[in-house]
């Protein structure tokens, strides 16, 4: 589906969760293709090395990806305060990281 006909995000910043793969990704696509500056949280590094190359093939301009264990509070805490540091905002929020116990 073209996104880019229905919603402009251009400026804003998305962080996603579980952003290497999945519905996470799919969310990461949508986002970008309609202009969105997109932030990718994962604990699987390589996982999100392919998918930031996968967007930016897809035509997102901006897209990285940041290892992150969603299951640890201080770690999660650190992370906020430095993608709010390093984009001074952030607009959209998509929790789609898995935690099985």
């Amino acid at each position: 589906m073209d996104y880019r006909s229905q919603f402009d995000l251009t400026g804003e910043v998305a962080v996603v969760t579980g952003g290497a793969s999945g519905i996470g990704l799919e969310a990461a696509r949508a986002l970008g293709t309609c202009g969105a500056r997109v932030v990718l949280l994962d604990m699987n590094a390589d996982g999100l090395k392919a998918a930031a190359e996968a967007l930016k093939a897809a035509g997102v301009a901006s897209v990285e990806g940041r290892a992150l264990d969603v299951t640890d509070p201080q770690a999660v805490e650190a992370m906020a305060a430095k993608v709010v540091s390093d984009f001074a905002q952030v607009d959209i929020l998509v929790n789609s990281a898995g935690i099985a116990r």
